[in-house]
């Protein structure tokens, strides 16, 4: 089990102080850049995409706003938690000696990084991960396993020449493609 590419980026990412105020980024570092000391005997990467693509509904009239669409459902913290701890569990009682441990965005794992790594899309200039084709509305989780597991290919990079991500956001919170500055994004 090797660190996800994603380790430079995040020390880069901290090193600029582009985290903010969410210091549990720095708290955690040592444990996303090597994450067997979450699972000591950790041999593979499952990663998972959970498309949150939901239709937009009504608007509830009234002095109302704009969220952004993965809010528009339920706390995917909880449904997807809820879904990894009971794939852990029957894998636990259907494999002997499996062990795992799962994160959805909430744990010290990267799960973009580890996305990007195993082929479920590629890193955009966004941030994002995109699978070509399909959606970047996604969530991502990632389970830490015992078992050894072939590594499927990374996707290269689709993005080419295009900037208009970039140039979209109205706080230039992407200070260089790929790179995030959290302190100036809206969402932070």
């Amino acid at each position: 089990l090797e660190p996800p590419a994603g380790v430079e980026n995040l020390d880069a990412f901290l090193s600029e102080g582009r985290e903010g105020e969410m210091a549990y980024l720095r708290r955690s570092r040592d444990v996303r850049a090597d994450p067997t000391q979450l699972l000591p005997d950790a041999r593979s990467v499952v990663v998972l995409g959970v498309d949150y693509a939901h239709p937009r509904p009504p608007d509830p009239g009234g002095l109302t706003g704009k969220v952004a669409s993965y809010a528009w459902g339920r706390d995917y913290h909880n449904l997807i938690g809820k879904r990894l701890r009971k794939l852990v569990r029957d894998l636990r009682v259907n494999i002997d000696g499996f062990n795992g441990y799962w994160s959805v965005d909430a744990r010290p794992l990267n799960e973009r990084a580890w996305a990007a790594r195993a082929g479920l899309g590629f890193a955009a200039k966004n941030c994002m991960i995109i699978v070509p084709g399909d959606t970047s509305y996604l969530f991502l989780a990632a389970i830490l396993v015992n078992v050894p597991l072939p590594p499927d290919p990374s996707l290269p990079d689709h993005c080419g020449t295009c900037h208009r991500c970039i140039e979209a956001c109205p706080t230039s919170a992407f200070t260089r493609a790929g790179q995030l500055d959290a302190r100036r994004c809206i969402s932070y």
